[in-house]
């Protein structure tokens, strides 16, 4: 098991809105990556609002929202979210 899956089963399971970014396809994440590491290739890496925690476990990630007053989605949110953007078509 990787070691950044419990955190998206708990983001997604909670039903938070979240980017997963794959290093090994995406070079400029992983330019971040290295860069946010000294050169080192060190996965979970996570950000929220423009704070970065590398090896975060579930538990610091949920403090972490929480100092940031970030809730999950509620299914309201993404219905509007849905309509908006149908009508923007």
């Amino acid at each position: 098991m990787r070691p950044d899956t419990g955190l998206r089963e708990y983001l997604t399971n909670a039903r938070f809105d979240y980017e997963y970014v794959d290093v090994d396809r995406d070079d400029e994440a992983k330019r971040f990556v290295l860069a946010m590491n000294d050169g080192y290739l060190r996965f979970p890496i996570v950000v929220v609002q423009h704070r970065v925690v590398t090896l975060p476990t579930v538990a610091i990630l949920k403090r972490l929202l929480e100092e940031y007053g970030l809730q999950p989605e509620t299914q309201t949110a993404r219905q509007s979210k849905r309509s908006a953007t149908a009508r923007a078509r």
